[in-house]
């Protein structure tokens, strides 16, 4: 028995073609046959170094997978390409792979071209039966467009599979974001963007938006973002309408704002408004009404900018509501206990911060949407016991820093502007803070205007009361302007879009002073020529500023300007016309045409307000006199040469 298993032995290893193992370099080289011997027979007869490689070169694809594999790439892009020009009549052809008509007319450099972008275009997100958007095979697609590039010996045949699997047997695709159609969205379907896109629109927001609705804190979002999708419905809704901000100042999400914002609007009619205030809420609780009420103004905003202004009313509306129930307005009366420089976790001071600064962002929102409109406003500042935001930085970094309330903030501490009282350090003042001011400001000149109108209609209007009243606001804002110049350079402006667009502000307030002396009563003859004669150059002054700030402006991406920059843009255009008889202002009305239309590619705030309610003929009831500007007018302007103490002396 045992003879015979040696025979069979003997047998299989006579007939062996080779030894076992990996045959040496110098064999390899000279087309010898290695007996896999260390050193081998044939490099010790021939006097060689026998070398062995240790991590021998892997063989390449199977016979039949390669052409099989470029084949259903192939059919891919005939497929795509097919789609593309039947949907797309301009297709972009940076998005476009090398077409293939066949394996045998491509060559191997090309492939490696093809291959080598691997990740899947906005096209493979296919729309399923529920139209919930999902990528599940776009997991197992190699991701070489971050990573190394893969040759095609690396490439295989199951991620193909993976590709063709997401894209050839669902439903059929239309185009790119066919399932994001703005002409017929389906309210009843669940949007889910892929981890990757949401990334992308995060990164969007914080570093577009952000900058003018500062009021969500980039570590505390992303810590609740990480908690997982469900954990809150207001987190979801907040998320949802960031991105559809986002997908509106991005032309690679550009497709998807129609889609994220139904998606928003229905989260938020699902959403249960709270039914107690922040004073009787705990921390989480208070988070997520905060979360509801920052969602609901930035619905709004976006409204405002990409929808229209009756809609966004009626969520502004919403948000402002909300801030009234919340008692947002008296943050600090609530808990005076609570000091903000004693505050030990930055945790509290972060949740306090975002209140007021949600606060203060309604209340710019009301001010500015009151004012384009001529409707009341809807936040008053007598009962506001709410503090100024503090710097960003202090926000971010969670260091408790004590502000200063509006009204202490607005007060004209002096006729002589050459020192004016800052606050009590220079570090505190914020772009922020100085929109809030300058806004508030002109609420508050509005306001005027609109008291003013009904008194007369009333027959109420009282010489004395006027006078109080506008000699009060020229100094506030004299004050104002002095103190943002002081704190704030001109090569700070020229670079910072939120100053920029306060300097616009403080202009239009500016020209709607000058707007309200007109209205003052006829028996004041002994004080309203002297403020005529003040402020009959400061109107055309305050507009040739606002045509050079227009000039900063072109320096900017559109997509990164202020979404209000329309309003006083617009608000100053209607008091241009009105003044047409002063030819040094065709040039002034002429850029501010320009740029809305310019911004009119990315926002009908100013496209709705400018083609609807512009009356270009010259009105009759601004009794601006036919007086040019000096050519030093523009020192004056910020100076105050207007000498409100010889007319407080009338």
């Amino acid at each position: 028995m045992a003879s015979s298993n040696i025979t069979a032995n003997k047998a299989i290893a006579k007939h062996s073609r080779q030894a076992p193992g990996p045959a040496c370099q110098q064999c390899r080289q000279r087309k010898f046959r290695c007996d896999r011997s260390r050193p081998c027979s044939g490099c010790v007869d021939s006097g060689f170094t026998c070398d062995y490689e240790t991590n021998p070169i892997e063989r390449g694809p199977k016979k039949g997978h390669l052409k099989a594999m470029r084949s259903r790439i192939a059919a891919l892009e005939r497929r795509l390409d097919k789609e593309k020009q039947s949907n797309s009549p301009q297709p972009d052809p940076s998005n476009q792979a090398p077409q293939v008509d066949s394996d045998e007319s491509v060559g191997e450099e090309d492939w490696d071209s093809v291959i080598t972008v691997t990740a899947p275009p906005p096209s493979l997100l296919t729309s399923h039966p529920n139209n919930a958007l999902e990528a599940p095979a776009i997991a197992h697609c190699p991701q070489s467009v971050s990573g190394p590039e893969k040759s095609v010996s690396d490439f295989h045949i199951s991620d193909v599979d993976a590709i063709l699997e997401l894209h050839l047997t669902g439903p059929p695709i239309t185009g790119p974001g066919h399932w994001l159609s703005s002409n017929d969205p389906d309210p009843s379907s669940n949007l889910i963007l892929p981890l990757l896109v949401r990334a992308d629109l995060d990164g969007l927001y914080f570093d577009r938006i952000h900058l003018f609705m500062p009021a969500i804190q980039r570590k505390q979002y992303y810590r609740r973002s990480r908690a997982g999708p469900g954990t809150s419905e207001s987190h979801s809704c907040l998320q949802y309408c960031m991105w559809t901000l986002a997908a509106a100042v991005s032309s690679q999400f550009h497709h998807l704002r129609d889609a994220l914002y139904h998606q928003a609007i229905k989260m938020l009619g699902q959403t249960h408004n709270p039914s107690i205030s922040v004073q009787n809420a705990t921390a989480d609780e208070t988070t997520s009404q905060l979360e509801l009420v920052q969602a609901w103004i930035l619905i709004s905003i976006y409204e405002f900018t990409q929808v229209t202004f009756k809609k966004a009313w009626s969520s502004a509306g919403q948000a402002i509501r909300l801030v009234q129930l919340l008692r947002l307005s008296n943050v600090d009366a609530q808990w005076p206990h609570v000091d903000a420089n004693a505050t030990s976790e930055s945790d509290a001071f972060v949740l306090l911060e975002e209140q007021r600064r949600t606060f203060w962002m309604a209340f710019c929102l009301d001010r500015l949407s009151s004012i384009l409109e001529e409707l009341p406003l809807t936040l008053g500042e007598r009962s506001i016991c709410t503090r100024l935001p503090c710097p960003e930085q202090a926000f971010q970094s969670g260091t408790p820093v004590s502000m200063p309330f509006l009204s202490q903030a607005l007060v004209a501490e002096s006729v002589d502007l050459e020192k004016p009282k800052l606050f009590s350090s220079p570090e505190l003042a914020s772009p922020f803070v100085e929109s809030i001011l300058f806004t508030a400001l002109w609420g508050r000149v509005f306001d005027h205007q609109q008291q003013c109108a009904a008194e007369v209609v009333h027959g109420a209007l009282s010489s004395n009361n006027f006078r109080e009243r506008q000699l009060q606001l020229e100094a506030l804002l004299s004050s104002r302007m002095a103190q943002f110049q002081h704190t704030f350079s001109t090569p700070a402006v020229e670079v910072d879009q939120m100053l920029l667009f306060t300097s616009m502000i403080a202009q239009m307030t500016t020209m709607a002073l000058c707007k309200a002396a007109e209205m003052a009563p006829q028996d004041a003859t002994e004080y309203s020529d002297i403020l005529l004669s003040g402020y009959q150059w400061r109107a055309p002054a305050a507009a040739k500023e606002i045509a050079h700030l227009i000039e900063l402006l072109e320096g900017f991406n559109l997509f990164k300007i202020h979404p209000f920059t329309p309003v006083p843009l617009y608000l100053s255009r209607k008091l241009m016309v009105a003044l047409e008889h002063d030819d040094t202002l065709k040039d002034s009305l002429s850029k501010i045409n320009d740029i809305l239309d310019k911004i009119g590619s990315v926002n009908k705030l100013c496209q709705e307000n400018k083609q609807s309610r512009v009356d270009m003929s010259p009105s009759e009831d601004i009794g601006f006199p036919n007086y040019l500007a000096p050519a030093d007018a523009m020192g004056p302007l910020y100076s105050g040469d207007v000498n409100m103490i010889e007319i407080a002396k009338l």
